[in-house]
């Protein structure tokens, strides 16, 4: 950001682009309350044009999969791979080869069980719920 003066800590209408390097109108800057001056570093040219080319970028759905698996479990796609080898490359519960492996985690102590292919994945929460599961089983004996 430029000042005019330091002293009177009056601002300048400009700022330089950090991506483009220019200096540019204060009004060309979104606003970004956590950003060093409340604006964002880049001009809104700048920034709208990396937008748009992240919206049109494809990114393959096998590298989707190991950045969530390192955002959200903290899992290396190394550590995947071995706790797959460890299952003998098949889900835990029903013991076929997923499809679509998904990290499977406790949502209380977030601490990861095992890889699951997607169906048994979805079914599992039903399971661990001893009420559902009670009532269900009761429900299933009562039908037959």
């Amino acid at each position: 950001m430029r000042y005019m003066s330091i002293c009177s800590g009056i601002e300048a209408a400009s700022k330089r682009c950090s991506k483009c390097g220019e200096d540019k109108p204060l009004g060309d800057f979104h606003k970004q309350p956590s950003g060093k001056f409340g604006r964002h570093s880049w001009c809104r040219e700048c920034f709208n044009a990396n937008y748009r080319g992240a919206r049109t970028r494809r990114v393959p759905t096998e590298l989707k999969r190991l950045h969530n698996f390192r955002r959200r479990y903290g899992l290396t796609p190394e550590e995947v791979a071995t706790m797959l080898d460890e299952q003998d490359g098949c889900c835990a519960i029903c013991g076929q080869p997923p499809e679509r492996p998904v990290v499977d985690h406790c949502h209380k102590t977030k601490k990861v069980r095992g890889i699951l292919c997607h169906g048994c994945n979805i079914k599992l929460p039903s399971i661990e719920d001893d009420q559902f599961l009670s009532a269900a089983l009761r429900y299933l004996r009562r039908a037959h």
